[in-house]
């Protein structure tokens, strides 16, 4: 049975939420970045954008990420509501971002994969022809990118260490835990892979 129901101010559309038993945030199509109490109808915070967030939020920990159509990824304080940085990519931002302990990935259309330090916002790397992250590694990343290669990246340095023909893989799941990687062939097959050390 319904407990109670919520909606921003201005009536826009909820378009992603995320909820643990201690928080719940939710994103709207004209920009509205909201925390509220997970047991009653009370909001904590909100933060406005200038676009559209249509890509999902993602909640890890007490942080909360949002990649905007207005070309930013932030990343909030879910208790306080403090913006702790945000990164301009120039592209506007449709996929949510990947994040794992110590890098925030994120996909913008015509750049590509933008791997962000988590602590300060710093841009670590850009690979042109990246498309979402595989898996990680320590100091490794395995990335996807859009002309059907696994390019493995040094996290610490941004450079390319080398790259795999991946051509026959037609999906993947992004691993943001650790350095498995999910792959699913022409054929129908899943395979999963993870790297020697």
């Amino acid at each position: 049975f319904q407990q109670f129901a919520v909606a921003a101010d201005n009536n826009p559309m909820i378009t992603s939420i995320a909820a643990t038993d201690a928080y719940v945030a939710f994103a709207t199509d004209k920009g509205n970045i909201i925390s509220i109490s997970p047991d009653k109808p009370k909001k904590l915070w909100q933060y406005d954008t200038v676009g559209e967030i249509s890509a999902p939020i993602v909640l890890d920990g007490r942080w909360l990420y949002a990649a905007g159509r207005d070309t930013n990824l932030y990343k909030f304080d879910i208790v306080s509501g403090k913006l702790q940085w945000q990164v301009h990519t120039q592209a506007a931002l449709s996929t949510k971002p990947r994040v794992t302990g110590t890098t925030v990935y994120q996909y913008a259309p015509y750049k590509g994969l933008y791997a962000v330090n988590i602590k300060d916002g710093r841009v670590i790397w850009l690979l042109e022809n990246g498309l979402d992250l595989l898996a990680e590694d320590g100091e490794k990343v395995y990335i996807a990118t859009n002309d059907g290669l696994c390019i493995v990246m040094d996290n610490e340095t941004g450079k390319k260490l080398y790259s795999k023909n991946f051509s026959r893989v037609s999906r993947f799941a992004s691993n943001t835990f650790d350095s498995a990687m999910y792959l699913l062939d022409d054929a129908g097959q899943i395979t999963c892979i993870k790297p020697v050390k």
